[in-house]
């Protein structure tokens, strides 16, 4: 398990901000029971990766086996910058 990513600016070029609107709007959160075809009991909750592939494919790895899975690390900053995004309209129309 890892606990810390390395995320030092001083790693990083070429750096863009995200358009999270169009990831958010292609994505369902869902709660679901793990079927029996995993080793996995039990509910849970998530989304479901080929929705996730479809808008934002490099948060979405194929395994050997051919099921695919979800790198929801790699979703945090566009739900940060989704939040960001809401918050800068809901001040918008709090003005008006």
């Amino acid at each position: 398990i890892t606990a810390f990513y390395t995320s030092d600016e001083r790693l990083k070029t070429n750096l863009n901000v995200i358009n999270p609107t169009s990831i958010v709007n292609g994505l369902t959160g869902y709660s679901f029971d793990w079927n029996e075809n995993t080793d996995k009991e039990g509910s849970d909750l998530g989304v479901i990766a080929q929705d996730l592939e479809k808008v934002a494919p490099e948060l979405v790895h194929t395994k050997p086996d051919g099921f695919k899975s979800v790198d929801y690390i790699k979703l945090i900053p566009v739900l940060i910058e989704e939040v960001k995004r809401l918050g800068r309209e809901v001040e918008k129309l709090k003005s008006i």
